[in-house]
């Protein structure tokens, strides 16, 4: 079924791994050669990431910069891929989702690229989100 307007602002997908400790690092990757086609590297953005640990006879805080790589798409900047030490994400946004079908296949090639550079056997978790007109 085909609606005249689309309701979706955006559609997320979202792989959960366990950490790949290059991805962590400061440095570029395989992937971003993999999907530079597509989605050519547009930057990469440090974020602080505290981990708080708590028993009844202690507490821990601790801090550590990770960084989320943000890969634009070359034909439209509404479609992104980032890329942290331990999720893949492909947002469409602001109405940039017209069908499935499509959405599947920047998926697919994203995921592909990945399991090319990563060789992943197990993943945590994997989501897909959509979000609507209010």
């Amino acid at each position: 079924m085909h609606y005249q307007k689309n309701f979706l602002t955006n559609v997320i997908f979202r792989l959960d791994f366990e950490g790949i400790l290059e991805l962590k690092e400061n440095t570029d990757t395989a992937f971003s050669n993999e999907i530079s086609e597509k989605y050519p590297f547009a930057s990469k953005e440090p974020l602080q990431l505290t981990m708080i640990s708590a028993t009844p006879t202690s507490k821990s805080f601790q801090e550590e910069t990770i960084y989320r790589r943000d890969y634009k798409n070359s034909k439209d900047a509404q479609k992104t891929v980032y890329l942290f030490p331990d999720a893949l994400v492909v947002e469409y946004k602001q109405g940039q989702y017209k069908n499935f079908d499509s959405f599947y296949e920047d998926v697919n090639f994203v995921y592909e690229a990945f399991q090319k550079s990563y060789h992943i056997e197990a993943f945590k978790r994997m989501g897909l989100r959509y979000q609507y007109l209010t």
